[in-house]
């Protein structure tokens, strides 16, 4: 079902001439099949940010309203602060508002702690608002790490060489209702140089991991009662992001060793078109979340 947007949003201008079927006035659908969803965009690209989880969000069965928050303790030079003040909602914005779902999107900080990130504290406030906010939060690379670290204290972790490629995973809960329909083996996009200390999630009751890579890092988990999900990978990437990565990437100077990714290239040649196994998958994924975490509990609670 179509996706409902400020209008006047330029990520609207570009889905409409990409896919006008993903988009519905708000006055054309039932308010309760609508789901509220609460975008919070970390990352200093907004509307690229904003572009790739709306392809997926879109393909959902039901209508999605979603608005949009960003934290105001970091302000990239990057980005325009009327746009922001404009379209975006803040902390004290959405104190005293419920929400359906909540998407966490990462952020560029790798090999940054936590402890260490500018706007840290206002978002283990956002966190702790969630728990009791949200009906349901899908939080990804940086936001799932920062997010288990604050809950659970599992430390981040840094690598020497940056873990990118698309991979098949290991999957523990094949019941999930998270990879109904999303193909075996399940692909999934990873992009990190972090990492997170298995042991301490081994340790923790209170986490379940759904899916891993192959060298065991965990890529899906979920809190037992299910009010969190969390994702080190990128299921919402298009085409041809791990190629814009991997450009980028090697011509900057990093703190980790960065390979061509793996599993990506045909015959590992940058020049050639990168494969595109996850994308339909990874819209699937978005799909089961909306209705098995999202529309499920809307039901519970009626």
């Amino acid at each position: 079902m179509p996706l409902i947007l400020n209008k006047d949003l330029p990520v609207y201008k570009l889905l409409k001439a990409e896919d006008p079927a993903l988009l519905a006035s708000e006055d054309a659908c039932p308010k309760e099949d609508t789901i509220h969803l609460l975008l919070f965009n970390l990352m200093s690209d907004k509307v690229g940010a904003e572009l790739q989880y709306l392809r997926c969000l879109g393909t959902s069965p039901h209508y999605v309203k979603v608005e949009f928050l960003r934290q105001i303790s970091y302000r990239s030079a990057k980005q325009d602060e009327n746009y922001l003040q404009r379209f975006y909602l803040t902390e004290a914005d959405i104190q005293h508002r419920h929400f359906d779902a909540m998407l966490i999107t990462g952020a560029p900080l790798e090999h940054i702690s936590c402890e260490q990130t500018l706007y840290w504290q206002e978002f283990c406030r956002i966190i702790d608002w969630s728990k009791t906010h949200v009906a349901s939060v899908f939080a990804g690379c940086w936001g799932a790490f920062a997010a288990i670290h604050h809950d659970f204290d599992v430390a981040k972790t840094n690598l020497s060489t940056k873990l990118s490629g698309i991979f098949d995973l290991q999957v523990f809960a094949p019941d999930e209702p998270l990879f109904r329909g999303c193909g075996e083996p399940l692909h999934v996009p990873l992009s990190r140089a972090t990492d997170m200390d298995l042991d301490a999630v081994l340790r923790c009751p209170e986490l379940e991991i759904l899916a891993s890579a192959p060298n065991g890092s965990p890529v899906f988990l979920k809190t037992k009662d299910a009010h969190y999900i969390y994702s080190t990978g990128h299921p919402e990437y298009e085409r041809e992001r791990l190629a814009f990565e991997y450009a980028r990437d090697s011509a900057m100077t990093k703190a980790w060793a960065v390979h061509v990714p793996k599993n990506y290239f045909p015959n590992d040649d940058p020049t050639q078109r990168p494969h595109d196994l996850w994308v339909k998958p990874g819209k699937q994924l978005f799909r089961n979340w909306l209705e098995y975490y999202v529309v499920d509990k809307k039901r519970e609670a009626h």
